[in-house]
């Protein structure tokens, strides 16, 4: 009768043992039906076969060129740049900044091909700036080339019909020597932008 009563006492103590919760039930029972739908929804702004969506694009954003843009190459900067001083009938007296790099008789004769064809010319009468390599020849057409940092004294030609364009320069050099003779060739400015004097006109003047 013991022994029975003994199995009897353990069948009930274990009993409640076997109808414990299992914890994943357990967890779930707690959550609310709302809640657990909810975590089978998709939102409907991002699909799972979208772009944003695969592992690579984390961050979300799109990879390439945004719409619009181009891209554009800088154009470099004029040779040359007119400076309207003052106007008088059909005459005008202009500055011409000639940037480094840029060939100070090669752009004087493309601003001049506008006055060109409407029967005027471009006539230079002075300039300052620096140079550093230059040809000139003399009246005998012996030419001699000059090496060093020189300055412009004065520079005048005359670009219009059928006049030759031949160009006189006098220059001062470091040591106080000075070197005149007429330009052979072409010449760019030195470190700064060389400022040209002209007179630019749509009739030819009257010769007195």
């Amino acid at each position: 009768m013991q022994n029975g009563c003994q199995h009897h006492v353990n069948n009930t103590s274990t009993a409640p043992d076997m109808r414990q919760v299992h914890p994943t039930d357990q967890s779930s029972s707690h959550v609310p039906k709302e809640c657990m739908q909810c975590r089978e929804i998709e939102t409907p702004d991002v699909k799972r076969d979208s772009p944003l969506h695969t592992p690579n694009n984390v961050s979300g954003k799109r990879r390439g060129r945004p719409k619009g843009s181009k891209s554009i190459a800088e154009r470099p900067p004029p040779g040359c740049k007119y400076h309207p001083s003052h106007s008088c009938g059909s005459v005008n007296f202009q500055l011409l900044v000639i940037q480094p790099g840029h060939f100070v008789i090669q752009s004087l004769a493309k601003q001049a091909s506008t006055f060109l064809r409407c029967g005027g010319g471009l006539a230079v009468v002075g300039a300052h700036g620096m140079i550093a390599r230059i040809t000139l020849e003399d009246p005998q057409k012996n030419a001699r080339a000059l090496l060093g940092a020189y300055n412009i004294v004065s520079f005048s030609g005359l670009l219009g019909g059928t006049e030759s364009r031949e160009f006189s320069i006098a220059l001062s050099g470091a040591s106080l020597q000075a070197h005149a003779g007429i330009v052979y060739g072409d010449f760019q400015p030195l470190g700064r932008a060389i400022v040209v004097q002209v007179i630019s006109y749509f009739n030819p003047p009257l010769m007195m």
